[in-house]
């Protein structure tokens, strides 16, 4: 296939609707960057990063690093340091560039940085492996080291977990890169990554004597900052470089684990830097792409690719041994194949099929995909986990932590449409955290349960369904039986067959009415509205959560997912005939509450067959967050 300027606008198309387009992309960043804003905390602040926060959806686990904003890391010792709490200083006499080691010097150390010191001569040292070890030891859920992360081993792939520390001057190791001659990025977006100062992650270079005690020098926020900065035309350049990675590349068995993303990652960046911003427009995707390709082979003929930052540290620095002939001729194949390297991919299996070229999306579906795109962010795990975690601690803690959300919210002051999914996500979770099952006097219990309502009310703007059933239960658990019946009867009322249900559905423009499609058109109706009406998320209920009503008695899992029908028939009929396309779990649990209504009602034959139903698809589910809740 020839590669003109018009196949490679077709291969844009085809890429913004695969891939996602500028709109999704935005979407998927700015949820990201709402989770960190409404979770950050003076003890701990979350950062996502990775692949996804960058706004690149493809399957690979999220990324969260928890930065302690109390430990205070210097380059020098000063004459007032000592002085300063959870002072760190860094050593980097015996380490290769890009690492160094991490010295106590302060008058006081909170508890848990006293555990990973170790001594070490004359002083002690901040030990990355016993950090690692004590993320491991905390977390159950997490067995699997993976660089400086802790994984989860789930067939589904959760998150990879890690912990950071700031240093928040821009270090002397990387000031050469302030001062490069450069395309990109501009001197603005430099003298902001320069301000933010550098990370460090627990992981120390391979085969030092000391590395154990060393720390990687990590410019994950930073990196984000420039992903942000790209052009789509340079975010799809990026892209293709790791769906070459992981589709093509790593298919080979002999070739697996000879790259990883950050060296696509590397590779864009420095293509970006040296290339003419009038280089990379839609028309010259594919050249973009080879140019990338072509640098790449370069690096792994020669064995070194700089780090973007400090140039000292050589990536590839004795990556290839004996496979490094076979492999360059690998890649070199590859090249000589053109597009087609990508004829094996599913991402592209409909482009390689259309004999017409792929048109530029319409404004009804850009919507239809955004529409997706959130729906997936949210139904992803980790937004469960943030709901566990809020479990473990008591009432009053969940409250602060409802209303810092609230205060947070009124100060960023804005209408946009990821703010306000995630807050109104957050408030839910509060609302869920509600102890129904508390010993107190009755007026007490009735004041202490009010308190939740609000944070309920502000969670029916979550989706259809599931903030009205959530209300329902509030009325159920504090006896006002009829109101939870008109909930309910209108939850049922909203679960209609145009419903975007959970992450197996994808809507489609033909699911829209007219009048919508009209109102879209004409700027009317907002992604919120659409949000609001065409969305259906999951039903959760955590392991020992307070507000479970007694009679359901779901305890034995932590995440119970039940389809929208509630009523016995429907219930029923949603499992037999497999409505909404839920996972295996979501029916596994649904078959447990059929057969808890079933025993209710006196029907235990019936109760007891989906009983086994139930036991059978346990069995074989991984209830990740009731390991982590174990061994906490």
């Amino acid at each position: 296939m020839e590669i003109n300027k018009d196949a490679c606008r077709r291969l844009y198309n085809h890429l913004c609707k695969t891939i996602g387009s500028e709109e999704v992309v935005t979407k998927r960043r700015r949820f990201f960057a709402s989770v960190d804003y409404f979770t950050e905390r003076t003890d701990l602040t979350p950062i996502t990063s990775g692949s996804r926060a960058e706004g690149l959806d493809m399957g690979s686990d999220l990324d969260i690093m928890g930065l302690f904003p109390n430990v205070h890391i210097s380059e020098e010792r000063t004459e007032d340091s000592f002085l300063i709490p959870n002072n760190i200083v860094m050593d980097t006499d015996e380490c290769k560039p890009c690492f160094s080691q991490l010295k106590g010097y302060s008058c006081h150390f909170d508890s848990l940085i006293k555990l990973a010191l170790t001594p070490h001569g004359q002083e002690y040292r901040l030990e990355s492996e016993r950090i690692r070890y004590l993320l491991l030891s905390v977390i159950g859920l997490f067995t699997f080291a993976h660089g400086p992360c802790v994984s989860d081993e789930t067939e589904r792939g959760l998150c990879d977990i890690t912990v950071c520390l700031r240093c928040p001057v821009w270090i002397n190791q990387a000031k050469p890169w302030i001062k490069r001659e450069r395309y990109w990025p501009s001197p603005f977006l430099v003298s902001r990554i320069y301000s933010y100062g550098t990370l460090f992650v627990p992981i120390g270079c391979k085969d030092s004597p000391n590395e154990h005690l060393e720390w990687r020098i990590s410019f994950s926020v930073a990196e984000k900052h420039l992903i942000f900065s790209f052009t789509h035309t340079q975010f799809l350049c990026y892209a293709l470089m790791k769906l070459l990675l992981k589709q093509v590349i790593d298919k080979n068995k002999q070739f697996n684990d000879l790259l990883c993303s950050y060296f696509m990652k590397t590779v864009v960046f420095w293509v970006c830097e040296e290339s003419n911003p009038s280089f990379w427009r839609s028309e010259n995707l594919w050249p973009c792409f080879m140019k990338c390709l072509k640098r790449l082979i370069y690096c792994i003929t020669y064995k070194c690719l700089p780090h973007y930052f400090i140039i000292e540290n050589n990536l590839f620095e004795c990556r290839f041994n004996r496979q490094h002939p076979e492999f360059l001729k690998f890649l070199n194949d590859l090249w000589s194949r053109g597009i087609y390297m990508f004829s094996c991919c599913a991402v592209f299996s409909n482009f390689f099929n259309d004999v017409l070229f792929a048109q530029n999306m319409s404004v009804i579906e850009v919507v239809c995909s955004n529409l997706t795109a959130v729906s997936l962010q949210i139904s992803r795990p980790f937004i469960r986990i943030f709901g566990l975690v809020s479990l473990l601690h008591p009432p009053d803690r969940q409250m602060n932590r409802g209303k810092l959300f609230i205060k947070r919210f009124m100060k960023y002051a804005t209408t946009d449409f990821m703010p306000l999914i995630v807050f109104t996500q957050f408030c839910q979770l509060v609302g869920k955290t509600m102890n129904i099952h508390s010993e107190c006097p009755s007026k007490l219990k009735y004041k202490l349960v009010k308190q939740y309502l609000p944070y309920l009310i502000t969670g029916l703007r979550v989706d259809a369904v599931s903030g009205w059933m959530y209300l329902a239960t509030y009325y159920y658990c504090i006896g006002k039986y009829k109101v939870s019946l008109q909930l309910i009867h209108h939850a049922l009322s909203e679960c209609t067959s145009d419903k975007l249900f959970h992450v197996n559905n994808i809507r489609i423009a033909n699911d829209l009415s007219e009048i919508e499609k009209d109102g879209i058109r004409r700027k009317l109706w907002k992604c919120r509205h659409l949000y609001k009406k065409h969305v259906i998320h999951e039903i959760s209920f955590y392991y020992n959560s307070r507000v479970i009503p007694p009679e359901l008695d779901v305890q034995l899992t932590t995440a119970t997912f039940i389809p929208p029908l509630q009523a016995i028939l429907d219930l029923r009929s949603s499992i037999d005939e497999r409505y909404f396309n839920c996972e295996e779990s979501s029916y596994g649990e649904a078959y447990k509450c059929l057969a808890i209504a079933l025993e209710i009602y006196g029907e235990k034959e019936d109760a007891e067959r989906y009983y086994h139903e139930y036991r059978l698809r346990r069995n074989g589910f991984d209830a990740f967050i009731f390991d982590m809740l174990k061994n906490i």
